[in-house]
């Protein structure tokens, strides 16, 4: 469980982080999502207690950072490119290394390079690591002391499409461990929508907007939007649904279930349904539409100081 609670960050006298609030109440993943500089490495680092908080708190498990900051830092986990990998060690080397740092057993070696597949480069040195291997390694690192919530920035920066898969995959398994929240800053959708169950879309520091995904993705879009291809000879109702023509008396238009019944109604048998099927939205549309939301309601509200 993480909760937010008006959570300032200032780096001198400039605010990064604006009061935000956030409360997730179970262990299901969690996308951060937002453009570069949105704030999300930064929310991450501060809620992993490697940057500290301005004011406001966050609870994770029952836990308060400023309270328990100790605590909470043993029971998080971090992962991102920046994690120190020692260039001349072998990968071997660099997992025991760490191990030892983290007061692993030696026992869970094995598991651990087994889970990830290291198997077949542990004796490589790091530098002449690719950089899927690399992130392998880095992965590896940043769960072996089991933390109750991992943060994942970035994971998927500079893979090929192959590591991009394999990687996903990897976070896929992870996510289904019992004792482990997994929240992932990214700015790749793509590879995020069959991953998170609940949002936190960020913007210039704010959350613009947070949730289940599928909530939202309701709360924006007609989630049963249906898309019709048919063919019909020249219906006076082609114009009222904005069917738009493909050629040789077939047509396609999309509507809302609850119209569907009106819409066979009015075509009566002056139709041949091709195809019919549900529009499902994406990240990137749920992205897009709350931005594009946020931006009417950022200009509404400049009128309404112009106004006044």
């Amino acid at each position: 469980m993480l909760e937010i609670d008006n959570l300032v960050k200032c780096y001198g006298k400039t605010e990064v982080l604006h009061s935000i609030s956030y409360k997730s109440d179970d262990n299901s993943p969690i996308g951060i999502i937002g453009s570069n500089g949105a704030g999300k490495t930064t929310l991450c680092m501060v809620i992993n207690g490697l940057s500290t908080i301005t004011s406001g708190d966050v609870i994770v498990n029952s836990h308060s950072l400023q309270k328990e900051p100790d605590l909470v830092k043993k029971i998080t986990g971090i992962y991102n490119d920046k994690l120190l990998l020692y260039e001349n060690m072998t990968v071997k080397e660099c997992i025991k290394y760490y191990m030892e740092l983290y007061y692993v057993r030696d026992t869970s070696y094995n598991k651990l390079v087994d889970f990830f597949n290291i198997y077949k480069f542990e004796r490589k040195k790091i530098r002449e690591l690719s950089t899927g291997m690399k992130k392998k390694v880095s992965l590896l690192i940043s769960i072996m002391n089991k933390p109750e919530v991992l943060f994942l920035d970035e994971p998927f920066s500079g893979l090929d499409p192959s590591a991009r898969v394999e990687f996903t995959n990897i976070i896929k398994e992870l996510i289904q461990r019992p004792n482990m929240q997994i929240v992932i800053s990214s700015h790749d959708l793509y590879e995020l929508n069959n991953i998170v169950e609940q949002l936190i879309i960020m913007d210039k520091g704010y959350i613009i907007e947070s949730g289940d995904t599928r909530h939202l993705i309701n709360k924006y879009f007609d989630e049963h939007n249906i898309h019709i291809t048919f063919k019909s000879k020249k219906s006076p109702f082609l114009s009222k649904y904005y069917c738009a023509s493909l050629g040789d008396e077939h047509y396609e238009t999309s509507i809302s279930s609850n119209l569907l019944y009106e819409f066979m109604y009015d075509f009566g048998q002056d139709i041949q349904i091709i195809n019919i099927n549900t529009k499902t939205y994406s990240l990137e549309d749920l992205y897009g539409k709350v931005k594009e939301n946020e931006t009417i309601m950022g200009n509404d509200k400049k009128r309404k100081q112009s106004i006044i």
